[in-house]
């Protein structure tokens, strides 16, 4: 068994992430949106995000994690820079 593993989303996520988004996933819980733009395109928002590129009017820099267990994916998490002296977390753990 593997160990469980945070690991930013790339192409090669974008079959199981498309499996989350049918799935109804919920998006206000860490999954930055994915349900409404699909893998493909939440890829590159997450990439963008996370180094602070064309970021929407009062968002700050966030990184968005998938969690991965046994090559699947188990949660997604999100960090966002809010300041220096603290942080948000979201996180979705799938069932």
């Amino acid at each position: 068994m593997d160990k469980l593993k945070l690991v930013w989303a790339t192409t090669k996520h974008i079959e199981q992430l498309e499996a989350l988004r049918a799935s109804g996933i919920d998006s206000s819980a860490g999954a930055g949106r994915l349900e409404e733009l699909g893998a493909k395109e939440w890829i590159k928002k997450s990439d963008d995000h996370r180094q602070g590129k064309n970021l929407p009017e009062g968002f700050v820099p966030a990184t968005q994690f998938l969690a991965i267990k046994d090559k699947k994916i188990v949660g997604l998490l999100q960090i966002r820079g809010v300041s220096q002296k603290r942080c948000q977390i979201k996180s979705t753990m799938l069932t």
